[in-house]
């Protein structure tokens, strides 16, 4: 098979996606300010006091989910990218997300249900319904969405989402190797399916009250693009499908909902130019920001249960003071960045480790010479590190 990776999107071995992990740090805090000003007694008075402009950006930080969704579907598409499809490699992969997900979720979802037990004794804490075991164990294996259970983590949905579109998205590459002779046939079947489920989903899109909202296919469309992007960016082949595609988001946006398409948009295309300029390795690479890139799963996870009880702590004691508000908005806000350190140490690092033993089996590079193949195409090999 003739190689048709572009040489400049194989950055230095050792290197990251230092936009990548930026961009996840920016769509933390984003969907942490939004919860800030959202969940608790001081909202009204934070209204009032807060700038306009900063108010507003509270008030759409909500879509940070979205940048979470493209950068999902980009990193999954690069963990992907020489593995030797097989129902095993299936098992394995589902594996090692599990690994990867489930051991800090778990970690806040007991916590969470241990605070809920300890508000039935303080008084001044208005009651909230206790999760049954049902509720529990549908909510540890993410399908409370689905069955209808109460959701004990106000963050969940999306991961429950997250599993949905990781299985899909193999078995949509699985059925790509399948249904073809050779990798570079398979590519293009894959990305096809992929493509397709996606333009089927951006136009059924969210709509509010849908009975779809539990399933992943009102929101593929944002992971798709991510993992599209990344295949373009290694394959100029598909970069020009990747544009209509991009194309008929913008036109989709613009008719039905503008702004948190539009981020998701914006997220695909930022990711397809820094991987075509080869910036991937290099745009926003800020301490900061790559700090917050690499808690932002502890900190996503932990933030909601962290900052609702000091913000409910601070309308205790300040009522509703403008200049107290203040004080308990930003001491929640750095309260929770403490605390996703915290979980980010003590269980995240750990899980990361552990899941990185089991890796499924790669291809042997003999794709490169036109050999059958089970992966998805050797071209895709060109990025490092996600």
């Amino acid at each position: 098979m003739k190689e048709t990776v572009e040489s400049q999107t194989a950055p230095a071995p050792g290197r990251r996606f230092v936009l990548v992990d930026a961009l996840r740090g920016i769509a933390a805090v984003a969907v942490l300010f939004h919860h800030l000003l959202f969940n608790s007694e001081l909202q009204v008075t934070l209204w009032k006091v807060l700038p306009f402009w900063f108010a507003e950006f509270c008030h759409r930080g909500a879509y940070g989910v979205q940048i979470f969704f493209v950068i999902s579907g980009f990193v999954i598409a690069h963990s992907l990218r020489n593995v030797r499809l097989n129902p095993k490699a299936v098992g394995t992969f589902m594996l090692r997300r599990q690994l990867r997900l489930d051991p800090p979720y778990w970690t806040v979802l007991f916590l969470t249900v241990a605070s809920l037990f300890v508000e039935r004794h303080v008084s001044w804490i208005a009651q909230k319904h206790i999760p049954t075991w049902t509720d529990f164990l549908t909510n540890m294996f993410y399908v409370q969405n689905i069955t209808g259970n109460f959701c004990i983590m106000g963050v969940s949905w999306t991961l429950c989402l997250e599993v949905q579109f990781y299985l899909v998205f193999i078995l949509l590459l699985l059925a790509g190797k399948l249904l073809t002779r050779t990798a570079q046939a398979a590519a293009t079947v894959s990305f096809a399916l992929v493509m397709l489920v996606a333009v089927i989903s951006i136009l059924i899109r969210r709509q509010e009250g849908w009975y779809l909202d539990a399933w992943f296919i009102q929101w593929w469309y944002y992971f798709a693009g991510g993992a599209m992007c990344y295949w373009a960016v290694n394959q100029a082949r598909f970069r020009i499908p990747l544009v209509v595609f991009m194309a008929l988001f913008a036109v989709m946006a613009l008719l039905h909902d503008p702004f948190p398409m539009y981020v998701g948009l914006a997220t695909v295309l930022l990711l397809f130019v820094a991987g075509l300029k080869d910036k991937l390795t290099t745009w926003l690479d800020y301490a900061p920001l790559q700090y917050l890139g690499k808690i932002s799963y502890s900190l996503y996870l932990s933030h909601l249960l962290v900052a609702v009880y000091v913000l409910r702590f601070g309308y205790r004691i300040t009522h509703t003071n403008q200049g107290a508000a203040v004080f308990w908005f930003f001491l929640a806000g750095a309260i929770s960045i403490v605390a996703g350190h915290g979980l980010y140490l003590l269980v995240e690092q750990r899980s990361i480790k552990f899941g990185a033993k089991f890796r499924p089996a790669q291809s042997d590079g003999t794709a490169a010479n036109g050999k059958k193949n089970g992966t998805i195409v050797e071209a895709m090999k060109g990025l490092q590190n996600a």
